[in-house]
């Protein structure tokens, strides 16, 4: 009986053995690999202005008081906003319906024939301009796609480029980083009211640029991918273990890649695999 006892008690040690110094499972997010459409794309910042302005001048030399405008009025065209005393007293008009976008001339005083005193913006007239980054502008043409967001509506907005500068010009980011850029505008495609009441000139955007669109492609969300021998790569969930895979991709935007090799429809990739996860470590979902 005590061989039997101290058998059944080496086993239940060995049990106990096993569990505390087996490795222990990684729970890991998985993202399931499907084909469907994908969208290369990448972002820049944009203005909404107006198509349409004018620039109201001083026509003669002479003498104007406080122009009764502020920057942002709405004002219809015949409004007199002030006037030049030269000869006579002639009143200053506003030419036409729209907002005032810039004041050059703010206070009274002596003025030359010529000198810019408003401007005027027509605000049914809008496009979006963007200062585009020189290897990126290379990547588009005229009439293609992009997207219109955070304007301040729920939905993104569909545009079109319908112009692209031939001419660079260096600027200097939010970081200061000076960086080549190139000027591209853009019109709506439809232009919803809530945007036209609202909305001014200089109003700031995202814009969102359309490269290419495949309609049948397999794509991983960039957090699965990582860099291993100088090789992207990603770990595949594989029987309760992490199984490393080499992926080759040829597209990416700013949420996934287009995997070319390396994957089939159905796999299962780790999510932010981290420094826990190697081939070979247990997992689970």
């Amino acid at each position: 009986m005590k061989k039997i006892f101290y058998a059944l008690l080496a086993l239940v040690l060995l049990v106990v053995a096993y569990i505390l110094i087996r490795p222990k499972e990684i729970p890991v997010e998985v993202y399931v690999v499907k084909r469907g459409p994908f969208e290369e794309n990448f972002a820049s910042d944009g203005k909404v202005r107006t198509r349409d302005k004018q620039t109201v001048y001083a026509f003669a030399n002479g003498t104007i008081g406080n122009l009764d405008i502020k920057l942002g009025d709405l004002v219809k065209k015949g409004k007199i906003v002030g006037a030049l005393d030269w000869d006579i007293n002639r009143p200053i008009k506003v030419p036409m319906d729209g907002v005032i976008s810039k004041i050059f001339r703010d206070s009274a005083g002596p003025v030359a024939r010529g000198e810019p005193l408003f401007e005027i913006s027509n605000l049914s007239e809008l496009e979006v301009v963007s200062d585009v980054l020189t290897p990126d502008v290379v990547r588009l043409n005229v009439d293609g796609d992009a997207w219109i967001q955070n304007w301040g509506g729920a939905e993104d907005l569909q545009a079109k480029i319908t112009q692209i500068s031939r001419a660079g010009a260096v600027k200097t980011s939010a970081l200061g980083v000076e960086e080549e850029r190139t000027e591209v505008k853009l019109a709506f495609i439809k232009v919803p009211q809530e945007l036209k009441n609202k909305f001014g000139d200089n109003y700031h955007v995202d814009v969102l640029f359309v490269v290419s669109h495949e309609s049948n492609a397999l794509s991983v969300p960039l957090g699965a991918l990582f860099k291993d021998r100088d090789q992207w790569a990603v770990y595949v969930l594989d029987n309760g273990r992490a199984k490393l895979k080499d992926v080759h991709f040829t597209k990416r935007n700013d949420r996934f890649a287009m995997i070319t090799e390396g994957l089939n429809e159905g796999d299962q990739v780790i999510l932010f695999p981290g420094d826990k996860i190697h081939e070979g470590t247990r997992v689970r979902r």
